[in-house]
């Protein structure tokens, strides 16, 4: 999801579009014209921490259970302490969660805001963290990963967090946001900021692929460079004549 759209046309008809072929484009909630503002890459929807999100419903495509990546932008106005940037919503009691990436998740308000990414049994937390909190007012390239085994967290394609929980996380069927974590049935939290190109994989990407992306997106006029063209001569072929002998008529 490029989240370029505008948030309040055609509201309610999944006007937040998918940019892959599973065509799962998201609806916006509670958000208006304005909160369409420049981004990281081309524009980005800025949402107000207080109730404004994307819902992408739960279509199978979004299905991720044997490995995953979840990957975006994200630029604070505030301190999150919380919030999803891409949560499954936990309805409560055994309710699992697929996935989901977020600042200081499974804390809820009061709790810090570090970068984690995990899921939920139905039992237990398995989550990987960041040691510090995230930095307000500035971009940053926020990914986990999920390989069936070990969970990662990345801050700007740098690793900051791991984790093998020895758990196995499932497929759910519980409505799946953009700035918005639905942490029990009375406790919502929203994403203070900025948030573009956000991402489902199912697959676990790379290091490597990830700092490629984290370097093609921050700064692409450097990420490649193009020299001059050039021009292939031709060399012109050298023609033999024999010598020419004098005759007789």
């Amino acid at each position: 999801w490029h989240l370029k759209e505008n948030p309040a046309t055609d509201a309610g008809t999944n006007e937040i579009k998918d940019s892959t072929s599973s065509a799962t484009s998201g609806t916006s909630v509670n958000m208006e014209t304005t909160d369409q503002t420049t981004g990281q890459i081309d524009g980005s929807l800025t949402y107000d921490g207080s109730n404004e999100y994307t819902d992408l419903g739960h279509p199978a495509a979004l299905d991720a259970t044997s490995a995953f990546t979840l990957s975006a932008w994200v630029y604070a106005t505030s301190t999150p302490q919380g919030p999803g940037v891409i949560s499954e919503q936990f309805a409560g009691g055994a309710d699992r969660v697929e996935y989901e990436i977020g600042f200081g998740i499974d804390e809820g308000p009061g709790g810090s805001s570090k970068l984690k990414v995990g899921f939920f049994t139905g039992a237990a937390w398995a989550t990987a963290i960041d040691t510090v909190n995230v930095t307000t007012g500035t971009w940053v390239y926020i990914t986990g990963t999920w390989d069936g085994t070990t969970l990662r967290v990345y801050k700007n394609a740098t690793e900051v967090g791991t984790s093998v929980p020895g758990l196995a996380t499932a497929a759910d069927t519980e409505s799946i946001s953009i700035s918005r974590r639905h942490d029990t049935a009375g406790s919502v939290n929203y994403f203070p900021g900025q948030i573009d190109e956000a991402r489902i994989s199912n697959t676990a990407r790379t290091a490597g692929w990830i700092l490629t992306e984290y370097r093609n997106q921050n700064s692409p006029s450097t990420f490649m460079g193009f020299g001059g063209e050039e021009v292939r001569r031709r060399a012109v072929p050298a023609v033999y004549l024999p010598a020419q002998t004098a005759g007789t008529a």
